[in-house]
Formats: structure tokens, C-alpha cells, sequence
């Protein structure tokens, strides 16, 4: 092969074994596998086959590597090498000058549900993975407190249900101020309307007065850790106060109601599964079950 040495070309003649090969690639296809799981997931029994794309995809280790990684099929397309360019053809023919003529249909979907983050850290999905892009949609959330001035929205993208899934990417965030006190905990209508180049727009408006709004622009391809460790400290600092004024609160038992209250909520799964490895009485334990108090007893909390 020819490479570049202090400017100038130099051919340099190197023979590798299939396992040092492979050893050089694997990183590139635990990437690949990592964001297939991150498509895939929850929809798995609906995928007949995986189809293979790309002239690397001819290499039998990527085949070998995904079929012990995925149940479906794995499958090739018949022409790796052209099927990305076949592709790239179809959807300029939708573009420009031929937009109106063209017999090309290509419908771009949201593979991952956009959601906000509510109180006790969970994921409530505003747009749900499988929509058409462009799309918009709105949902109607409430305060945590009576006459609650001001309300923060965290948007996610992802599928998850604690804020902390590392399936989850944080988009952004934005708040809502000066909202009216009436003497209720307040209303707001959260829209996000996602468009074709891959950036969503989020507008909060306040129930009781639309006039009130607040508004960001945020992109798909954005993951900002700042906002996960912002919110975790934040839950940390809440449940710090909640203990100091419960001294003597049973953690455990409040569990167990609402195991019983609320058996098919998957917040109550979801913690449970989280609470697996900790020991009772733990902070950590105690922590995840106050989740579920700020979710479904916020007067308490």
C-alpha cells in the first residue's frame, strides 16, 4: 500500500494475518452493533432481517460478528457497493428541479422517540419513534407545586425511562417564566416540531395565558451531558431535603404500596429493576424510591 512519509508517497509492503485484521476493525464494528441495538431496541420482534450495506459489509467477520449479535436475519443486498450511491440517486430525485415529476417516494421516520424529563427523573415521550419527519406534536404537562412561577423543559432523544439510561441523548433545555398564580399547579403545552434536516423545535406555551411562551431550537445529533448531571444533582439536593424533614420515613414500605397501587407502571418496573443491586436502607436505594414519591405523591415530596 502507499503512504504518506514526511510528504512524500512510499509504497510499503505489509502482510497481516485474518486475526490481527480483525483485531484492528473490531472497535469500528462494536460501533456499528452499538448503534443497531440503539435503533432496534424495543422493536425487535418486528425485524424480519438486517440487510447489509457498504462494500465492507462483503468482509464473512462482519456477517459472523452480527449473527452472533442479533436474533434476525442477516442479510446481503445483492451490490453493497452501489446500494448507498442507489440510494443517495433516489432521494436527490426528490430535490430540486424534479420534486414535482419525480415517481421516487422516500419517507424519513424519527427512529427514537423525543421526550421531556418530569419529575423524579422519567422520560415522558412527546414524539413517539416511528413518526414521519417533518412532523409536530404537543402534550400538555402540569407544575409540581401550587403557583409554581416558572417550569423547566429537558428534551431527550431516545428509549428510555430514567433520565440516567445511556440510551438517552439530551438535546437541550429551556424554561418557561412568569407563569399566573390561580391557586392550581400550572398547565403548559410543550410542541416539538421536528423537521426534515434534522433539528427540532420546541415552543412551551403556558395554558392560562398563551401569549406566554418560551422557545429553542435544538439538533438531533446533540447529546449534552451538562443537562444529566445538572438534573442528578438536582434530584440529589431535593431528596437531601425530603430526608431532613422525614427523619424516620420507611422507604421500603412506600415501595411495596405502590408496587400494589400501581403493579403495570413501568416507573415502578423500571426502579425496581434499577434497585436490583443495591442493599435496603442504602442511599442509593432510598434515592430511586423517592423517584417514585416525587412521580406519584408530589404534595408529600
Amino acid at each position: 500500500m502507499t503512504v504518506n512519509y514526511r510528504g512524500e508517497r512510499v509504497f510499503v509492503d505489509i502482510t497481516i494475518n485474518n486475526d490481527e485484521f480483525h483485531k484492528a476493525i473490531d472497535s469500528m464494528i462494536d460501533e456499528t452493533i452499538r448503534l443497531t441495538k440503539l435503533v432496534a431496541a424495543g422493536y425487535e420482534d418486528r425485524i424480519d432481517s438486517l440487510i447489509l450495506v457498504g462494500g465492507s459489509t462483503k468482509m464473512p467477520y462482519i456477517k459472523q460478528r452480527l449473527q452472533k449479535e442479533f436474533k434476525f436475519a442477516i442479510k446481503d443486498c445483492g451490490n453493497p457497493d452501489l446500494i448507498v450511491a442507489l440510494g443517495a440517486c433516489l432521494h436527490a430525485d426528490t430535490l430540486g428541479d424534479n420534486a414535482e415529476t419525480s415517481n421516487s417516494v422516500l419517507n424519513e421516520i424519527l427512529s427514537n422517540p423525543i421526550g421531556n424529563v418530569i419529575i423524579g427523573g422519567f422520560i415522558a415521550n412527546i414524539v413517539p419513534a416511528g413518526s414521519s419527519i417533518p412532523c409536530s406534536v404537543t402534550k400538555t404537562f402540569y407544575g409540581t407545586v401550587i403557583d409554581q412561577e416558572q417550569i423547566k423543559c429537558n428534551i431527550t432523544n431516545g428509549k428510555g425511562v430514567l433520565f440516567e439510561d445511556g440510551r438517552l441523548e439530551y438535546l437541550g433545555n429551556q424554561t418557561i417564566t412568569n407563569l399566573k398564580k390561580e391557586g392550581i399547579k400550572p398547565r403548559i403545552d410543550v410542541k416539538i416540531d421536528v423537521n426534515s434536516d434534522s433539528t427540532i423545535d420546541l415552543t412551551i406555551i403556558s395554558k392560562s395565558d398563551e401569549r406566554n411562551t418560551a422557545s429553542a431550537k435544538m439538533s438531533l445529533s446533540t447529546n449534552k451531558k451538562s443537562d444529566r448531571e445538572e438534573f442528578a444533582e438536582d434530584l440529589k439536593e431535593s431528596f437531601n431535603y425530603f430526608c431532613e424533614n422525614h427523619p424516620h420515613f420507611d422507604f421500603e414500605q412506600k415501595f411495596r404500596q405502590y408496587k400494589n397501587e400501581f403493579p403495570r407502571s413501568v416507573y415502578v418496573q423500571e426502579i425496581e429493576k434499577a434497585m436490583a443491586k443495591t442493599s435496603v436502607g442504602s442511599y442509593q436505594r432510598n434515592l430511586y424510591i423517592y423517584r417514585l414519591i416525587s412521580q406519584f405523591d408530589t404534595d408529600k415530596a
